[in-house]
C-alpha cells in the first residue's frame, strides 16, 4: 500500500495528475498496478487522509483542488508553524471533544473496534522502525471511529470533511517517537472513558490530549527532534507506556 501511495502522490505533487483531475476506478488501479482493490482502496484511504485526493459519492476519486493543495503544502511546510496550525489545533478543539463525549454516551459497549486500532497502534509504535504511514492511518481511524460511535452520520461526515484540513497536524514532521508514546497514552484514556460511559471524562480526556498534540507541534517548531523514520536512540523505539 505505502509504495502505491507513495506513487499517486508524486504523480500529484508533480502535476502529472493534475488538481481536480478524477483517478481511474479502484479496479483499474489495481489492474494497473498489479494490486488487489483491498490495497488499492487501503492507499486512497491514505491519500485522503492528508488531503490530496477527496471522494465524491457516486462519482469516483478526485485530487484536490490547488488552492486547497496550495493551503496545505504550506501548514505542512514553513507557513504551517504560524498561525495557519494554531488555526486546525482550533478547529479540533471544537470538533473532537464533543464527539467523545457523545461516543461515550451513546457506545453502549460497543468498542471492540476502538480497542484494536489502539492495540495496532501500540504495536506499531513499538516496532524498531515503526512505519509514519500506518501510524497515522491508525490514529485518523481511531478518531472517526469515535465519530461514528457517537451515532450522528452528520458528525462522521464532518469529520471526514474536516480531515483534509486536520491533516497537517498529522504530518511527518510532528509525528515524533515522543507525540506517538503520549498520543497511545491518550487514546487509552478515551478509550477507557467510553467504555465506562463518562462523557465528561471522554470530553476532557480528547481536549487533553489535542492540548498536548499542539504542545508537541509547537516543541517540534522550536528545535529538531527525533523522527520515528530516523531515530537518534535505538532504544527510542521501546514500546510507549501506558
Amino acid at each position: 500500500m505505502d509504495v502505491l501511495a507513495e506513487s499517486l502522490r508524486s504523480q500529484i505533487e508533480d502535476g502529472s495528475l493534475e488538481p481536480g483531475a478524477k483517478l481511474p476506478s479502484e479496479r483499474e488501479i489495481a489492474e494497473r498496478y498489479r494490486l488487489s482493490r483491498n490495497t488499492v482502496r487501503e492507499a486512497l484511504r491514505e491519500l485522503e487522509a492528508v488531503g490530496l485526493v477527496h471522494r465524491r459519492h457516486g462519482s469516483g476519486t478526485y485530487v484536490s483542488e490547488e488552492p486547497f493543495l496550495a493551503f496545505t503544502s504550506s501548514l505542512t511546510g514553513g507557513a504551517g508553524t504560524g498561525d495557519s496550525m494554531n488555526h486546525v489545533m482550533d478547529l479540533r478543539l471544537v470538533i473532537e471533544p464533543g464527539i467523545a463525549k457523545r461516543a461515550a454516551i451513546r457506545a453502549k459497549g460497543q468498542v471492540s473496534k476502538l480497542r484494536s486500532l489502539l492495540d495496532s497502534a501500540t504495536e506499531e509504535a513499538a516496532r524498531q522502525k515503526p512505519s509514519n504511514t500506518a501510524l497515522r492511518k491508525l490514529d485518523v481511524e481511531f478518531h472517526a471511529e469515535l465519530a461514528r460511535l457517537s451515532r450522528n452520520p452528520l458528525l462522521s461526515e464532518l469529520l471526514a470533511m474536516s480531515n483534509d484540513l486536520m491533516a497537517p497536524s498529522r504530518a511527518d514532521e510532528f509525528l515524533t517517537l515522543e507525540r506517538v508514546r503520549s498520543s497511545v497514552t491518550w487514546h487509552r484514556r478515551i478509550l477507557e472513558a467510553v467504555m465506562e460511559r463518562d462523557g465528561d471524562a471522554a470530553f476532557n480526556a480528547m481536549e487533553e490530549h489535542l492540548i498536548d498534540i499542539k504542545g508537541h507541534t509547537e516543541k517540534r517548531k522550536a528545535g529538531p527532534v527525533p523522527r520515528l523514520d530516523k531515530p537518534d536512540d535505538p532504544q527510542e523505539h521501546s514500546a510507549p507506556g501506558s
